[in-house]
């Protein structure tokens, strides 16, 4: 356990011993504290928990292959489908370094494979936010896009939620750069050598 999950534990015993305390003192004030407290803490945490629920996590690849050198768009949709809002969701794409995303923010991964798109966002209830992304096709091969990590919370941060994983399953084939033969003539009509 990190410092920060064993802390984020505490929150409730701390609240309810203030409870406690403002009940054994007879102190509305402190008692009030201590409730208020412990119900904004417990709130957090369901909030935090429900927080990517319902979130769907999509990306819009051309259908055709590209060539080398070649730019495409690319449109990532998340789509928020609770009425529960989520104050701050961070996103880590996987993007393979045969495909190189011109308009983003882009960060080193676990992968020497790959890279990350990284982006910081909120979304309301029931909002759907669309990300339009310029990518060029760097290296020849089929790029296989994500997982996409997922990381939201309550509106405190006091109970953050991680590894929420959009599986990989979008790719782009990218075919190498065509190259003129100046002198290559096809002598026969039907160079397969079919009848």
């Amino acid at each position: 356990m990190t410092r920060k999950e064993i802390l984020s534990g505490l929150w409730e015993s701390l609240f309810l011993v203030l409870t406690l305390v403002g009940i054994a003192l007879v102190s509305p004030f402190i008692l009030i504290v201590g409730l208020f407290g412990f119900i904004i803490v417990i709130g957090a945490r369901i909030w935090s928990r429900l927080s990517l629920e319902d979130l769907v996590y999509e990306r819009d690849l051309p259908d055709h292959s590209v060539f080398v050198g070649d730019e495409f768009d690319m449109e990532i949709r998340i789509t928020n489908a609770k009425p529960l809002p989520i104050p701050w969701l961070r996103i880590a794409d996987m993007v393979p370094v045969g495909l190189e995303v011109l308009n983003a923010r882009m960060g080193r991964s676990n992968s020497r494979a790959a890279l990350e798109l990284r982006e910081s966002i909120n979304l309301a209830w029931y909002e759907r936010v669309r990300m339009h992304y310029r990518v060029r096709a760097l290296r020849r091969g089929f790029h296989q896009l994500g997982p996409a990590v997922l990381d939201s919370g309550d509106l405190f941060g006091m109970f953050p939620r991680h590894g929420q994983t959009a599986p990989p399953r979008d790719g782009v084939l990218v075919y190498p750069r065509t190259v003129e033969l100046p002198d290559f003539e096809m002598p026969s009509g039907r160079p397969i050598g079919d009848n």
